[in-house]
């Protein structure tokens, strides 16, 4: 199994504890020390609970905090001592458990995990990541049918979130079940399709990125553009040669200079890419060697027709004059829809 997988794991669940006050009623040094780690700041976290868990060393919430900002710090053996002790002082602490079945995880004693999942399930039974949880560390252990038995429970509390779908997909395709990735990933997309970008760099597919039914989910754009959406496009002589290509870098510096917010991540696949911009979709895709054509498209109704006529057009316009300061040869006019 993949060690830097687990490590993602256990620093997901510590990050879910950062922020979360473990007790109805907390005391200001350990309000100060997880404000601290929140911060990124965990030896100070652990400055401002020493003189507090000295005069209280049966403050497991305090304990709880501190061996957080030492898991943090990489102290791990210490940290595992301050995570026992919480446990035993009171063994109601959800994230303490959580924290416990990440270091069973990491340590690849599955059963363990197995209990300490089990208590923190107990202790919040409503908790949709109970079942996601406790699925991963099924199919950990090879148990594939129990694992989506798990699955299917927590994606039946989460029918409409891409996210859901998202993780579990990634779970199953940690331990290369192409098939049942690839059905969770196709939905997820289908919700969201921004995770499709996401799954591209999730080292969890590595082991499935190869298989033709994978990269097909991955190389194809299904979207499909709402009833009464606006939708224009230009082709442009400019081939689409990926993410250093000119057109693709003149399409971002066009939204720059026409002031239009959008999403820093850019997704490219072999033969297109997705812009995501505040406004509107912006899709790049290859039309042959030399051509290539930009789409835009928004919701119904997003735009007064004549400002949709005006961002659009001066949009092109700009992708044309950033074209032309790309080369010195006859400048890239864009040609009229066909």
């Amino acid at each position: 199994m993949k060690l830097k997988w687990w490590m993602g794991l256990f620093a997901a669940i510590l990050l879910s504890s950062m922020g979360t006050l473990y007790a109805d009623v907390t005391t200001e040094a350990v309000e100060a020390a997880q404000r601290s780690i929140n911060a990124g700041d965990p030896e100070q976290a652990i400055s401002l609970l020493a003189p507090w868990i000295k005069k209280n060393p049966k403050d497991a919430n305090a304990l709880l905090v501190r061996s957080t900002a030492r898991f943090v710090l990489g102290r791990f053996d210490a940290g595992i001592q301050d995570l026992e002790k919480a446990l035993q002082l009171d063994p109601t602490l959800r994230q303490a458990w959580l924290n416990r079945a990440a270091v069973d995880l990491a340590n690849h004693d599955y059963e363990r995990a197995l209990v300490a999942f089990g208590n923190a399930e107990r202790l919040a039974p409503d908790e949709p990541d109970n079942a996601l949880n406790i699925g991963a560390v099924h199919l950990l252990k090879g148990d594939l049918a129990a694992a989506t038995t798990r699955f299917r429970s927590y994606l039946k509390k989460n029918p409409r979130s891409a996210s859901a779908y998202y993780l579990v997909a990634s779970n199953y395709g940690m331990v290369g079940q192409v098939a049942l990735a690839t059905q969770a990933l196709d939905y997820a997309i289908q919700l969201d399709e921004k995770v499709r970008r996401r799954a591209r760099v999730d080292p969890n597919f590595s082991d499935v990125a190869r298989d033709p039914r994978f990269r097909e989910l991955l190389e194809t754009d299904r979207y499909r553009i709402p009833s009464g959406a606006l939708r224009v496009d230009r082709k442009f002589n400019a081939g689409f040669t990926g993410p250093d290509g000119r057109l693709l870098d003149a399409v971002i510096r066009s939204l720059e200079l026409t002031s239009e917010p959008f999403d820093q991540q850019v997704e490219v696949a072999e033969e297109w890419a997705l812009v995501w911009a505040e406004s509107f979709r912006i899709k790049v895709s290859r039309e042959d060697l030399a051509v290539s054509r930009v789409e835009l498209t928004a919701a119904p109704g997003s735009h007064r027709p004549e400002v949709w006529k005006r961002k659009s057009e001066e949009l092109f316009r700009q992708i044309t004059v950033q074209l032309f300061g790309m080369t010195d040869k006859t400048p890239a006019t864009p040609k009229e829809p066909g």
